[in-house]
């Protein structure tokens, strides 16, 4: 059975998330997630960003809330194992660079690359 993951990012009651085989591209399409769907309500320029990756191989229905991540296949609901927390640097907007313009878009790939190199 092929491993999967679950990169999640919490905000306040809500949160973006990426279901993947490989850590690096959840990773990277949750961080792309975040600044799409949560970049006009709040600043993340210049902060850190905690992705929490959760081992999820097996796992059909996950839920997301303040207590946790957990697999609802099951009864009693299982809590997701959390692998590990990528802290991903976003990068300060500055000059004439503009959010989620291409020169933008190319430095928080690189911010990725750098918090969790493959």
């Amino acid at each position: 059975m092929q491993r999967e993951y679950l990169a999640y990012v919490p905000i306040g009651a809500g949160g973006s998330w990426c279901r993947h085989e490989n850590i690096s591209d959840a990773v990277n399409k949750v961080v792309k997630a975040v600044m799409s769907d949560w970049g006009s309500f709040f600043d993340f320029d210049g902060k850190e960003l905690n992705v929490y990756i959760y081992d999820i191989t097996g796992m059909d229905k996950i839920i997301m809330s303040v207590h946790g991540v957990f697999c609802v296949d099951k009864e009693p609901r299982e809590e997701c194992r959390l692998l590990k927390t990528v802290k991903v640097q976003i990068p300060e907007l500055k000059g004439r660079i503009k959010r989620n313009g291409p020169t933008h878009k190319r430095l928080i790939e690189e911010s990725i690359k750098q918090a969790y190199p493959q």
